[in-house]
């Protein structure tokens, strides 16, 4: 770079730097700085580090956009195929969830189809033995001898009370002989001969029977009693035209109960009750004309 003496080209005084002019101070005329190649390539060289700085700014500038830019492609491909990803274990489970729902239904459909099958034939086998009861029944019916109403000289006179008595006590008997009590868990034997309360006869259109109320006392080896009633009824006594008295198949039941009666003990504890439950009552039933007869003298 030269050395240069610069005038002012109005007033040759001498002429002052400010800034990027030159100041006369004599006129105040400016001028531009005329720079030949030495002086541009100073320049070159006093503004190299700055344009240095500046040029690794601006590389750093745009490796950082470059590298951000990058970093969100990176990002947004993670995020796609983690979207992918999530939309195919939907899809995955959507169709697992179908193929559930679809077996589920196809087994509800074979179960209720099997349901369906099961209760047609259930249906079918019942009504097949209802058919075959009701010709069983219509066939016992046939064969069956014609049976009248009894009345209570019949029964003495073909010594039947007796015969009934014997079997009514011998069904008690056979009950509560060494009876477990449910609520107890003791053993309770009759302590005596079951004993006769009340023997009634009832007959109706459709047969007779006779029914025995007993008392019985049950105790226990340690000595414990307890007092009750039971109640044996005979059904289907048949007596024929000419007065023959016999009992059908020679079948006892169990009469009806009071609500005095006890499950654990299987006995009545209400003696009226009983009567009143199993007796009155058909008295009282006036459209199966029951005829009720009190044969308790005759049997006690």
């Amino acid at each position: 770079m030269k050395l240069r003496v610069m005038n002012c080209k109005n007033c040759n005084a001498p002429l002052r730097l400010e800034g990027e002019k030159l100041i006369c101070d004599f006129c105040n005329s400016a001028f531009d700085i005329e720079k030949d190649a030495s002086d541009v390539a100073y320049d070159n060289i006093a503004n190299a580090e700055e344009l240095i700085r500046r040029s690794l700014s601006d590389r750093k500038a745009e490796m950082e956009a470059f590298f951000k830019k990058k970093e969100a492609e990176t990002i947004a491909r993670e995020e796609e195929r983690e979207r992918k990803h999530k939309e195919a274990l939907k899809e995955i489970r959507r169709k697992a969830r179908r193929k559930s729902i679809i077996s589920f239904i196809r087994t509800l459909i074979i179960l209720a189809i099997c349901a369906v099958v099961m209760k047609v034939l259930i249906d079918k086998a019942r009504a097949q033995k209802a058919e075959r009861d009701a010709q069983k029944a219509a066939t016992a019916a046939n064969n069956r001898p014609k049976s009248y109403r009894v009345v209570p000289s019949e029964l003495e006179k073909a010594g039947f009370l007796e015969y009934a008595k014997d079997l009514a006590i011998d069904s008690i008997k056979e009950k509560h002989e060494g009876a477990v009590i449910q609520s107890s868990k003791d053993i309770w034997n009759l302590v005596q001969e079951p004993q006769i309360e009340s023997v009634y006869l009832i007959t109706s259109d459709r047969g007779n029977g006779l029914y025995f109320i007993m008392d019985l006392v049950l105790e226990t080896e340690d000595g414990r009693t307890t007092e009750g009633y039971d109640c044996v009824y005979l059904k289907d006594i048949l007596v024929d035209q000419d007065g023959k008295v016999s009992l059908e198949r020679g079948e006892r039941c169990y009469g009806e109960n009071s609500d005095a009666y006890d499950f654990f003990w299987r006995m009545d504890f209400d003696h009226d009750a009983m009567v009143e439950k199993a007796i009155d009552s058909k008295r009282l039933d006036a459209e199966k004309n029951y005829f009720v007869f009190d044969l308790t003298n005759e049997c006690v």
